[in-house]
């Protein structure tokens, strides 16, 4: 029922959109874990540049889609898989055309391990995108091994 009444005030379906409701029930679904609502509850958090007022807190957030993950919600693996592919950059961070982007720029830095284990974990899942992130994966070598056989596996898989 929190998710459900979370996701409802998300939308304004049957009532008034709300995001600090949306975000208040989600939280309560999420500390009876229910993965849906952790992983809602969670990208709310990792949200940028929001007018939701919401406050946004990426490390926080992220924990909620890890507990969504690891609660068998595959596309919350995938998000953070994502999240750690390309890093998460700081909100403040202003970066000119063709400047070098230092690592004291991201509050998250981009670990191609962790994206691998989260990728893993989301094809697991049977997420299709994340089928695909591992393909590439292996392809390239990012995070694991190079490993072209596996890479034709999870392509097919996608």
């Amino acid at each position: 029922c929190c998710y459900k009444y979370g996701t409802y005030s998300l939308l304004g379906k049957g009532c008034s959109q709300n995001y600090q409701e949306a975000f208040r029930y989600f939280e309560q679904g999420c500390n009876l874990n229910h993965p849906e609502s952790c992983l809602h509850q969670g990208l709310l958090m990792v949200r940028k540049n929001n007018n939701t007022g919401i406050t946004t807190d990426v490390l926080q957030g992220m924990k909620l889609l890890e507990k969504a993950c690891l609660a068998k919600n595959a596309n919350a693996c995938y998000y953070l898989s994502g999240m750690y592919i390309s890093g998460v950059r700081k909100s403040n961070t202003k970066i000119k055309e063709n400047e070098k982007i230092s690592n004291d720029s991201y509050e998250i830095s981009k670990n191609m391990t962790k994206a691998f284990q989260f990728a893993e974990e989301g094809c697991r899942l049977r997420h299709i995108y994340s089928c695909a992130n591992l393909s590439q994966m292996y392809n390239r070598g990012d995070g694991v091994e190079k490993n072209l056989e596996l890479a034709e596996k999870y392509r097919n898989c996608a």
